[in-house]
């Protein structure tokens, strides 16, 4: 059972840091790309395999949860964290399920501008009404796994 505590803060540890390093990436890219078309293109493809990343970090998150929940006393940090973590998961399923495959099928079926400005009109706020709700679930996630690792650390200390 003790290997399960490493894979668990290991699963915070890329949960966190995955999602803070690609919002670094992302606002870095749309910096310094020659066009927002280039930058779209490109983020497109990174937020689509982070979904994923992000998905698999927080099922194991959950899973180890689950199996160290076993050997932990009933308490409120415990019941915390397990919330905690199915949040997680369940904000992951919503944007690699859901959000960011109508991303990709507004992305790669619309027009784009002939200037590199990217999409444009209705399409446009489509896919960015769509980035929102996807920035702000992966913000989300981002808040509760550094709510878990703080946790974490609060119960090691009280021992």
């Amino acid at each position: 059972m003790r290997w399960l505590q490493p894979l668990h803060d290991l699963g915070l540890a890329l949960l966190v840091g995955g999602i803070a390093s690609a919002a670094v990436a992302a606002l870095t890219l749309f910096e310094q790309a020659p066009t927002r078309e280039i930058a779209g293109q490109i983020g497109q493809v990174i937020f689509q395999r982070l979904g994923w990343v992000v998905l698999a970090a927080s099922v194991a998150v959950l899973l180890t949860r689950l199996a160290l929940a076993r050997g932990e006393p009933a308490s409120k940090t415990r019941s915390a964290a397990m919330t905690l973590s199915c949040l997680c998961v369940g904000l992951a399923l919503l944007v690699v399920l859901i959000i960011t495959p109508r991303m990709a099928s507004i992305w790669y079926s619309v027009p784009h501008a002939s200037d590199g400005s990217g999409l444009t009109g209705d399409d446009r706020r489509a896919f960015m009404a769509l980035h929102g709700v996807a920035n702000l679930s992966y913000m989300s996630m981002m808040a509760l796994g550094a709510v878990q690792i703080v946790i974490r650390a609060l119960g090691r200390a009280k021992n």
